[in-house]
C-alpha cells in the first residue's frame, strides 16, 4: 500500500514537472492487459511515453536500471497500442522517456532522462 501511495506521488510530481517544461499531458497510467504507461505527453510534436521511477535516497540500484528488457518491451507494447487507439499521434515523432524523483516523500529531486531507451522489436 505504501509503495503504491509512493508511486502515485511519483507520478503527480512527474506530470507537473513536465507541465512546468511546457509539456502537455495526454493521459496518466494508461494501462492494457500487458502493460502500462506512467505518462503520454506531448513536447512540441513529439508523443513521449514516460516511465515514473521513485526510490529513497539510499536505494543500492538505481531506479533508471530497473527498467529490464522485458519492461521495455511491455512499454512498447502499450505505446504501440495507444497510437492505434489515437491515430491523430501516429504521424508524430516518438520518444521514450524515464523521470526519477529521489527522496520522493522527504526532499524530492527530479532527473528527466529523455530518449531513456529505445523500444523493443516487436
Amino acid at each position: 500500500m505504501q509503495r503504491r501511495r509512493t508511486g502515485s506521488k511519483a507520478e503527480a510530481f512527474a506530470a507537473d514537472f513536465l507541465r512546468k517544461q511546457g509539456c502537455s499531458i495526454i493521459e496518466r497510467n494508461v494501462r492494457y492487459p500487458f502493460g502500462e504507461i506512467d505518462i503520454v505527453a506531448l513536447q512540441k510534436e513529439t508523443v513521449v511515453f514516460v516511465e515514473v521511477r521513485s526510490s529513497r535516497g539510499g536505494d543500492l540500484i538505481r531506479p533508471s536500471e530497473s527498467i529490464g528488457a522485458k519492461k521495455i518491451e511491455r512499454l512498447t507494447r502499450a505505446a504501440f497500442r495507444f497510437l492505434q487507439e489515437h491515430p491523430v499521434l501516429q504521424k508524430s515523432p516518438v520518444r521514450f522517456d524515464c523521470i526519477i524523483i529521489t527522496d520522493v516523500n522527504a526532499d524530492p529531486r527530479i532527473s528527466w532522462i529523455k530518449n531513456a531507451f529505445e523500444p523493443a522489436r516487436l
